[in-house]
């Protein structure tokens, strides 16, 4: 089985096994018709689906505001580039600051006080014996 004639004919024997597999099931006329009966409702769910998001895309409930005629996107202001966060100024020190005692303060709480309550002092566990 390890000559490339005999990988070659049991390439061929799985075809050809598949291709009677798959020529039997087209005549099997119990599989067509679930088969049409499943594609006829996946057919109506999406018509019904469809319908649903058109209908959804027209409706406009009192309180939204109107549509906005198709055009460009009005021209938002520049930025200021001395005001932008993450520009390394004194407002993102003073917020990196306050992040991290936060962070120190719920990891000391986690931990079961300010200094972490020390090494874990419980028994290490001895495997059981198998009876």
């Amino acid at each position: 089985m390890n000559s490339p004639e005999d990988l070659d004919r049991l390439a061929a024997d799985w075809i050809a096994l598949w291709e009677s597999e798959l020529a039997g099931l087209g005549q099997d006329a119990e599989l067509a018709e679930a088969w049409s009966a499943s594609v006829a409702l996946m057919a109506a769910f999406w018509r019904a689906q469809s319908a649903q998001m058109a209908a959804a895309a027209k409706w406009q409930a009192p309180h939204d505001p109107p549509a906005r005629p198709p055009g460009p996107a009005p021209a938002q202001p520049a930025p200021d580039p001395g005001r932008e966060p993450g520009d390394g100024g004194d407002d993102d020190a003073a917020a990196l600051r306050t992040r991290l005692a936060e962070l120190e303060r719920r990891l000391a709480a986690l931990e079961g006080g300010p200094g972490g309550g020390g090494a874990d002092r419980r028994k290490p566990r001895t495997p059981r014996r198998k009876s």
